[in-house]
């Protein structure tokens, strides 16, 4: 925690800074499933990390535990890690945010994306 009493990460994750303590909350049941996640496999950690309904802070930490797993061989054949890369890339990309929602423009084109799933930045 910095001085104003500010989470900075939780479990080893980064966590973005400006986030509601509720929203935190959330952030940190997104990461307890990516770490949970992660004894099951990467299939399981590949679909968290293209889901728009998980925190940005829980997707990329699948995706990195993706390509780690990838690079050791344990990853099932068949994961497109392309497309998994240039989602995760645009939810870094503050020109890429989506103005509404705690997803990226990006993720708005991928198929079967339900805006009613994701959690609003007002809320």
């Amino acid at each position: 925690m910095d001085g104003g009493g500010e989470l900075k990460s939780y479990r080893g994750v980064a966590l973005a800074g400006g986030q509601s303590p509720e929203r935190v909350r959330t952030v940190q049941h997104d990461i307890d499933l990516v770490l949970a996640l992660a004894a099951i496999g990467a299939a399981k950690l590949y679909a968290v990390s293209l889901d728009a309904r998980v925190s940005p802070e829980a997707r990329l930490h699948a995706g990195e535990l993706v390509r780690v797993a990838a690079a050791e061989g344990d990853a099932p054949a068949g994961l497109d890690c392309g497309r998994m890369d240039r989602v995760l890339a645009a939810l870094v990309d503050p020109g890429d945010a989506h103005p509404m929602f705690y997803c990226s423009k990006a993720d708005t084109k991928q198929p079967g994306f339900n805006p009613y799933g994701v959690p609003r930045r007002d809320k």
